[in-house]
């Protein structure tokens, strides 16, 4: 545990006493409830808890907290405290500092924080459902409108208008509990679910799961889960919530923080510099304006993610006639690594969030309004045999489930994977109930019919392992041990199966051997459960927890120390390569070819653009990314190859001479652009349709275009990285591209095109600099930054003329396009300003904690300036030197008049 853990450890044993004390039930939840399950405590990077209570409950605590509460604490709600800004209750520490967002526009208590989610009794229909909805987005949205989610629903402005003038007038108390009591009367005791009561997506739990209650060891303590663990977390997180995530990010609230001092000592003492009242109107009005906006907004999300559906199953269906064996035999095979790379477009696009959604704020909208890609059923059926086998189980059953919503046909192979599905969660079920031999028999009917599915037969091992070890019986040991086995062949480098054969080991007395697997399979497992079991057996932390970077930030300094050495240590097993490129990759590699082609015939030297040539020669990736390749020829040649082009040209191509970058009068760099009019490249960010709208070859010229235009704009590049400017357009990151090769050429070394080699890729020969790397690099600049998948379409195969007869991106989504830049421009500069004035809340606080270090070290840093020692001084007050340069009101911090002098004198000397 790191320090805040520690604290946070200390407010949750103090609701567990009043819970006990007063017969009121409680369980935790979120992650608070994984890493019980799984870590037997809190998640490493976790940097909150969360409670769940039944209405009922919840009104019981309220009770009890009002003369039973511990010193230094507070509980707040929207409809008992009149300065509370957040939808969700929390018991909170009155010692600390910990400043959220919303709590920068009111003076609500802001110490260390447990979130207390409320489950309300709803009455069962949709109809019931849609009507609390509405209620519970009006609620939220006056508790807390610093936070933007309804915006994203559509909730009646004037609605929200109404009740927040009557808030200025009546006072904000009367008004949230009158709602308070219209929520209340969606309730219905007999109702079979629970709503999840938040300003995300307030999704429906089922009434069983928190019947009663199971004890979970917890740290050094024992906290309240609800019965039902495994469907909680997998209707909230997934089949696959046993698994760590691949990106672990320990910072997750934007919060100022601190337990060193109380929050009100952290705002007081630097009473940071903006009109509070002021930043609450324009707050106010930056929510009225966003579901003002909200209808607009929303439908051009529609329009963008309908016409990207089409333009990826016309992809599809490209591939597929090329590969429509492939697709047959590896659906008959049950290869579901093949399927995936060969559905890899449809299946990324499908599943993301702008197709889907996310029971979160971002991906609210799209979770109750899903879309789906219009492929035909046979792919669908592919993609889930992909999703399946590839640890993507929870992607498969939503899709199922927005399949039935929409009303999409379900054919007999769908619903079979459904009821599979079904199936893996009821054997998962037994598991957690101890079920365990109508668990594994309700497994191996899965793994019999879906052998390519880990997840079946891990699950499988698992009841096994728990018959044997309830009943000794030799029988289930050598079941498991084959069931073991057998997951091995299948699934090679599956570090779950390893761990599982380390445990049998184990068992039968080889503790060497069983040690040393414990480790490897720690490496080849994001498996919660498994990882805890090697560390119960090993203590033992695998190297990818061990990364300084984010293990530092979360406190866990012990999994930062250096890994047993150990002889193999084996590496991830690579994903299956499959020989295919789609047909946006097919058709920029067809323009390039076709330009090398052109150079060649008319004696003009070329090399590929450095992307490119490090792509080809070493195998990797096509770099298309960005949809579009670059060639390098000579300035001198560029004439040439341009009538050379024009001259041998395609019917479905299309020359264009265009100067890239600002042409300020110091010069641009020229390019010609090769395009193939039958393709499609168009940039839904765009203001107005342009007028060139498909994928294309850039040639660009190594050379002095005009005299010095050349260093000067490399002047201009290098001066705007070296400030850390980033946000280059698409044009300019292109530029820091080959802006190496422009340096060479100003320094008159052409050398790029006689030091080159031949190589052949998929039929076609280019000419690659041997240098293409060191010439790339020459300035040490980053590559163009990868375009937007979600605002860019795409395609080898698909043209931006036929995207407009079949009625998609017509006029009025460019009148819509333009009247939403304009609409949103207000909720713009005031969501700009909100975030400054946070930020300069957590620099006060930053800074309140640096000072406080600064005090302790007075006489010590005083003597340091007597000897005139300025560069130790320098360092002893750098991080408060960086923090104050950022603070607006750094100058009025004269925390302690000596101190503060040292300062003026530390920053003259620097």
């Amino acid at each position: 545990m790191n320090r805040q853990q520690q604290y946070l450890l200390k407010l949750l044993k103090e609701i567990h006493e009043l819970c006990v004390r007063n017969d009121i039930t409680y369980f935790i939840g979120m992650g608070t409830l994984i890493g019980a399950v799984r870590n037997e405590g809190f998640l490493p990077w976790d940097d909150d808890a969360d409670l769940l209570m039944t209405y009922d409950n919840w009104q019981k605590f309220k009770e009890v907290c009002k003369t039973q509460l511990p010193a230094n604490r507070y509980l707040g709600s929207p409809d008992t405290e009149e300065s509370y800004g957040h939808l969700l209750p929390r018991y909170v520490s009155r010692e600390t500092t910990t400043i959220h967002t919303s709590q920068s526009l009111h003076d609500d208590v802001a110490g260390e924080i447990i979130d207390i989610f409320v489950l309300d009794p709803i009455a069962d229909g949709q109809e019931a459902y849609r009507d609390y909805l509405q209620d519970m987005y009006l609620y939220s949205s006056l508790a807390n409108y610093a936070n933007a989610a309804a915006s994203k629903v559509e909730l009646d402005p004037n609605r929200f208008k109404k009740y927040l003038d009557r808030m200025k007038s009546e006072g904000r108390l009367p008004v949230m509990r009158e709602i308070e009591e219209m929520l209340a009367s969606h309730f219905d005791d007999r109702g079979s679910n629970y709503a999840f009561r938040w300003q995300g997506v307030p999704i429906l739990f089922e009434r069983s799961w928190f019947a009663s209650t199971v004890t979970l060891k917890f740290e050094d303590c024992e906290l309240l889960a609800p019965k039902g663990i495994n469907e909680f977390l997998t209707c909230y997180y997934g089949e696959e919530w046993p698994e760590v995530p691949g990106y672990i990010n320990p910072a997750k609230h934007n919060v100022a923080a601190s337990l060193d001092f109380p929050y009100t000592e952290a705002l007081e003492y630097f009473k940071p510099e903006y009109d509070r009242d002021q930043l609450l109107k324009e707050t106010e009005e930056r929510r009225l304006v966003s579901l003002q906006n909200a209808p607009i907004n929303n439908w051009l999300k529609d329009e963008k993610a309908r016409a990207r559906s089409e333009v990826v199953a016309a992809e599809i269906d490209f591939r597929l006639d090329s590969h429509r064996s492939l697709l047959m035999s590896a659906m008959q095979d049950g290869d579901a690594a093949t399927l995936a790379v060969l559905l890899e477009p449809y299946l990324t696009w499908q599943t993301d969030i702008e197709m889907i959604g996310r029971h979160s704020s971002k991906g609210i909208y799209r979770y109750l309004n899903p879309q789906l890609v219009p492929v035909t059923n046979e792919v669908f059926e592919a993609g889930l045999i992909a999703l399946m086998g590839t640890k993507r189980i929870t992607h498969a059953s939503r899709l199922l489930r927005v399949r039935r919503q929409l009303g999409w046909e379900i054919t007999d192979a769908m619903a079979e994977v459904e009821n599979a599905i079904a199936e893996l969660r009821s054997a998962m079920d037994d598991y957690q109930y101890g079920r365990y031999g109508e668990g594994e028999r309700t497994a191996r009917s899965l793994v019999g019919r879906y052998p390519f599915v880990a997840y079946y037969l891990k699950i499988q091992c698992m009841h096994l392992w728990q018959l044997y070890k309830c009943d000794s019986d030799e029988c289930c040991l050598d079941r498991f041990k084959s069931a073991v086995d057998e997951g091995l062949e299948r699934f090679p480098g599956d570090g779950f199966f390893e761990k599982l054969e380390a445990d049998y080991l184990a068992e039968v007395g080889e503790a060497d051997g069983a040690h040393d697997l414990y480790l490897k399979a720690a490496e080849r497992t994001r498996n919660g459960l498994a990882l805890l079991g090697v560390f119960k057996a090993t203590g033992y932390h695998p190297s990818w927890l061990r990364n300084p970077r984010w293990a530092k930030q979360a406190g866990v300094a012990q999994w930062n120390g250096p890994m047993p050495s150990l002889e193999g240590m084996p590496t991830v097993r690579p994903k299956p390569v499959v020989d295919i490129l789609d047909s946006c990759s097919d058709c920029l590699l067809r323009l390039a070819a076709e330009v090398a082609d052109v150079c060649k015939e008319a004696g003009i030297d070329y090399v590929l653009g450095p992307s490119l040539a490090r792509a080809i020669n070493q195998g990797s990736a096509l770099p298309f990314s960005d949809g579009v390749c670059a060639l390098i020829c000579r300035y001198e040649d560029m004439a040439r190859l341009a009538n050379a082009l024009s001259a041998s040209k395609l019917a479905s191509r299309s020359i264009e001479v265009t100067v890239e970058g600002e042409d300020d009068g110091t010069g641009g760099i020229p390019a010609i652009r090769y395009y193939c009019l039958e393709s499609l490249y168009f940039d839904l960010k765009a203001r107005t349709a342009p007028s060139r709208t498909s994928l294309h070859v850039s040639i660009v010229p190594a050379g002095i275009m005009r005299t010095g235009s050349a260093l000067r704009f490399l002047t201009r590049i290098m001066a705007r990285s070296a400030s850390g400017g980033s946000a280059m357009g698409f044009k300019e990151g292109l530029f820091v591209k080959l802006a190496g090769f422009a340096a060479s050429a100003a320094r008159g070394d052409m050398s790029v095109f006689e030091d080159r080699v031949s190589v052949f890729y998929r039929g076609h020969e280019f000419w690659i600099s041997t240098c293409y790397d060191k010439v790339g690099g020459a300035l040490g600049l980053s590559e163009t930054p990868a375009a937007d998948e979600g605002a860019v379409l795409r395609s080898g195969c698909v043209s931006y003329g036929s995207l407009l007869a079949k009625g998609l991106l017509g006029n009025e989504f460019f009148t819509r396009k333009k009247q939403v830049r304009k609409l949103n421009r207000r909720d713009r500069v005031l969501l700009k300003r909100f975030q400054t004035n946070f930020r300069q809340i957590k620099l006060a606080v930053r800074l309140k904690e640096i000072s406080t270090e600064l005090l302790a070290r007075k006489t010590e840093l005083l003597d340091m300036a007597s000897c005139e020692d300025w560069d130790a001084l320098r360092v002893a007050m750098s991080s408060y030197l960086k923090c104050a340069k950022k603070f607006e009101g750094a100058g009025n911090l004269k925390f302690d008049d000596d101190l503060y002098r040292l300062l003026l004198e530390v920053q003259k000397h620097s």
